[in-house]
């Protein structure tokens, strides 16, 4: 989920946890939930070059993901802070933290290692 720039991290925070109030609403349960913070768009949607970017893995029994879609779908209607939602289908819930994390975990650590030196 990307969000609009101009909105504050405590705005921000609020529509991501109203998408997973939406998921666990419907019976899901969100399995991972990373705040990647603001970051370019590739394009520009909506005269916007950045946005702060949400992932969120989760699963949902198979009777209620029609549901939880037209919820999403809904919020991303009505919400003019939300820019752009992607949902994929996976077999299996990826583990561990995202690529994303994992590279800004690895430059904070390679910050503190360069500030020991």
């Amino acid at each position: 989920m990307i969000v609009r720039p101009e909105s504050n991290n405590e705005q921000a925070e609020d529509i991501a946890n109203a998408y997973a109030k939406a998921i666990t609403g419907t019976g899901g349960s969100v399995t991972r939930r990373e705040n990647w913070g603001r970051r370019p768009l590739a394009y520009p949607i909506n005269r916007s070059s950045h946005g702060t970017y949400f992932l969120f893995n989760f699963s949902c029994p198979q009777a209620a993901s029609r549901d939880l879609l037209a919820k999403i779908s809904a919020q991303e209607e009505y919400d003019e802070n939300v820019i752009r939602t992607l949902l994929l289908r996976t077999k299996r819930p990826p583990q561990g933290p995202s690529p994303i994390m994992e590279s800004a975990s690895d430059d904070k650590s390679e910050d503190g290692a360069a500030d020991n030196q």
